[in-house]
């Protein structure tokens, strides 16, 4: 079920005739990731840096002759076909 797991759970409940309370089990993330030219990490080193503005990690790290950048995951609703914010993609 993934990020859609608590719905798929309260289906099967309201089915199931029970009457007690479902509590939630999963809660939405996302994460930012964009793919730079391999010119902006080297192929055997990557970068972590844990003290950014929001408190999220940014990393850089090499990834099939390209660089991966990116964040950690920050608390959000689940989506069906998630798009990165554009004020994340500037961010980054």
């Amino acid at each position: 079920g993934g990020p859609f797991t608590d719905e798929m759970r309260q289906i099967e409940h309201e089915s199931s005739s029970s009457s007690s309370s479902l509590q939630p089990a999963v809660r939405g993330a996302h994460g930012t990731h964009i793919i730079m030219p391999g010119k902006y990490c080297p192929q055997d080193i990557g970068l972590l840096d844990f003290q950014t503005s929001d408190g999220r990690f940014l990393f850089y790290l090499p990834w099939q002759g390209h660089t991966l950048i990116g964040t950690t995951d920050k608390k959000t609703s689940a989506e069906t076909l998630p798009t990165p914010p554009e004020d994340e993609i500037q961010w980054l």
